[in-house]
Order: structure tokens, then C-alpha cells, then sequence
């Protein structure tokens, strides 16, 4: 037996504490899916993409902060999140 309705309530909670937290965005879009509420499942899906790339483009300016093209990507990760 699963615990769904717990599980939706952490994913959505780390979600409130990290809104770029990933994995939580993916699975709850797998959870959602699972109850056939694609809509929102893809929403989430959308940010865990948009979350994950949003992290790689900050650890490359990290690496080297004039990289134009990470700054462009960052910024256009992070209004997809939106």
C-alpha cells in the first residue's frame, strides 16, 4: 500500500522550502500523471527540466562568470520556472 497522498504532501512541501528543487518537482509530476492530471503533471515536469538546467548554467558561472551564453541560458531557464 502507498502512502500517495503523504508523499504529495512532502513533494509539495519541499517544493514551498526549494521552488528549484528538481527532484521534487519530478516526482510529483510523476505522481500527478499517475492520477491521469496531466495538466499539472507537465507543469511540474516543465520545472523540474527548467530547475536542472537553471543549476547547470549556475555551476558553469561559477566556473567562469563571463560566459555569455550561460548568462542568457540562466536567465531564460528561470522565466521558464515561472
Amino acid at each position: 500500500m502507498r502512502d500517495t497522498a503523504g508523499a504529495e504532501n512532502a513533494f509539495r512541501a519541499a517544493i514551498r522550502v526549494q521552488p528549484d528543487f528538481a527532484p521534487a518537482h519530478a516526482n510529483l509530476g510523476g505522481l500527478l500523471a499517475g492520477r491521469n492530471d496531466l495538466p499539472q503533471a507537465r507543469r511540474h515536469f516543465e520545472a523540474a527540466v527548467a530547475a536542472g538546467a537553471a543549476q547547470f548554467y549556475r555551476l558553469a558561472l561559477q566556473l567562469k562568470p563571463d560566459m555569455e551564453e550561460a548568462k542568457i541560458s540562466l536567465a531564460m531557464a528561470e522565466r521558464a520556472r515561472r
